[in-house]
């Protein structure tokens, strides 16, 4: 991974809203807005892209962030 964070995704969240915890488990999660999304997202964060709509290229980006 490197540096770069798309707009279309929020900051890294790594909170915990499971009621236990599981040891050496780390829970990270995002929010995506597909209307953020940049058609070059992908190549800088260095993911390799996949077809569809923006939601869904959003939403699988999202995924291979966290």
């Amino acid at each position: 991974m490197n540096a770069h964070h798309p707009a279309c995704c929020s900051p890294l969240d790594t909170h915990n809203p499971l009621p236990n915890s599981l040891a050496g488990a780390q829970l990270i999660s995002t929010r995506f807005d597909p209307t953020l999304f940049a058609e070059d997202d992908f190549a800088r964060c260095d993911i390799s892209p996949v077809r569809g709509v923006a939601k869904r290229q959003a939403e699988y980006l999202a995924g291979r962030l966290c």
